[in-house]
């Protein structure tokens, strides 16, 4: 299986930063996207620290990227 960066960035159109919010692409948060093989590596920059959030946040791209990109695929998630 072959996992493009066009493919990673149209799922995580569907992660929002908030409800009412913008995704996280349209809004400039991811940063970095790293593909071997079947790991994807995301660098995504955020304004709340607290872990609740991040965790959150890394379970909807995760779920998002298993389920429209690649579902075996093991996606590991960098906040800076």
């Amino acid at each position: 299986m072959k996992i493009k960066k066009t493919e990673i960035l149209e799922a995580l159109k569907k992660v929002k930063l908030n409800p009412e919010g913008a995704d996280i692409v349209s809004a400039g948060r991811v940063k970095n996207i790293l593909i071997f093989g079947t790991e994807v590596v995301l660098d995504i920059e955020i304004d709340n620290p607290s872990l609740v959030y991040k965790k959150k946040l890394e379970v909807q791209c995760l779920k998002t990227i298993h389920e429209y990109v690649y579902e075996k695929s093991d996606v590991k998630v960098n906040f800076i």
